[in-house]
């Protein structure tokens, strides 16, 4: 289905300049993605060096060195533990609290009940013997 179009002069004006703005962008993503694309091989042969040297040092007798920052590594990931048990002995303080709290308040609505029926029983049986004589 190949038919002829007609497109006037301003149609082709329009559609010859939305082209080449278009190409203009298209040009100017490349550069922008070739840019991002180098910084990104940078990133990456960054990431991969840093292993390396870290290698490198150790092999060259700065062992001590990351010793030093393993212990630092053990003594932050220490506090954080000793913070986690800490946050876990408060919690369970906390839980322990309450049910205490609910079995005190448990007991004094059971006493309070128990001394409110004993002592009506208690006045009936007086007001009863009170009337007898």
């Amino acid at each position: 289905m190949e038919q002829e179009i007609k497109l006037t002069n301003r149609e082709w004006n329009d559609l010859s300049t939305k082209v080449e703005t278009h190409d203009k962008k298209i040009k100017e993503h490349e550069n922008r993605l070739s840019r991002h694309s180098g910084k990104i091989d940078i990133l990456e042969d960054n990431n991969i060096a840093l292993p390396l040297t870290i290698q490198e040092a150790v092999q060259k007798g700065m062992s001590s060195a990351v010793e030093r920052l393993n212990q630092h590594d053990e003594k932050f990931v220490s506090i954080d533990l000793i913070k986690e048990r800490e946050r876990a002995d408060k919690l369970e303080r906390k839980v322990k609290e309450d049910k205490e709290k609910r079995l005190f308040y448990r007991r004094t609505l059971v006493s309070a009940v128990l001394v409110a029926i004993v002592s009506g029983i208690v006045s009936f049986y007086i007001a009863a013997f009170l009337n007898n004589l």
